[in-house]
């Protein structure tokens, strides 16, 4: 027997339900995974900050001293958090440069140095002509 429109219809609206729900709770898996993420990260932080001064920090006097630190550079040069991101990431992107450089350095170091001459390849100017030797 044949669905009537009505039935078929009252069927999409059921799985348009459903899909609204689901959608809405991946949404909220995801805004949960982003809040454990972050706190994880502030944790992170905060465990450097106290191993960096060996001691416990009051948040209040951090924050105030980060403040005036973070807001100007030496020549009194506002800076902002991306401009310290671009530094952090500058620094990061040099690093990487001269370790390349060096890996080059390296490996053409020891091509040079795995090489035989030119005349050990072809045999040496000394007498020897096609691989033999002569003594005389």
């Amino acid at each position: 027997m044949a669905r009537t429109y009505e039935e078929r219809a009252a069927e999409l609206e059921e799985k348009i339900a459903q899909m609204t729900a689901l959608r809405k709770e991946l949404l909220e898996k995801q805004k949960q995974e982003e809040r454990k993420n972050r706190t994880h990260r502030l944790i992170q932080i905060g465990a450097v900050l106290e191993k960096a001064a060996g001691e416990e920090i009051d948040p209040e006097i951090l924050a105030m001293y980060l403040q005036t630190k973070i807001r100007e550079d030496k020549d009194g040069n506002p800076v902002t958090a991306i401009d310290l991101q671009r530094r952090y990431y500058k620094n990061a992107v040099e690093r990487i440069e001269e370790e390349k450089n060096a890996e080059e350095l390296n490996a053409s170091d020891e091509e040079f140095y795995d090489s035989e001459p030119e005349e050990e390849k072809q045999g040496s100017s000394w007498g020897q002509s096609n691989g033999e030797t002569s003594f005389s």
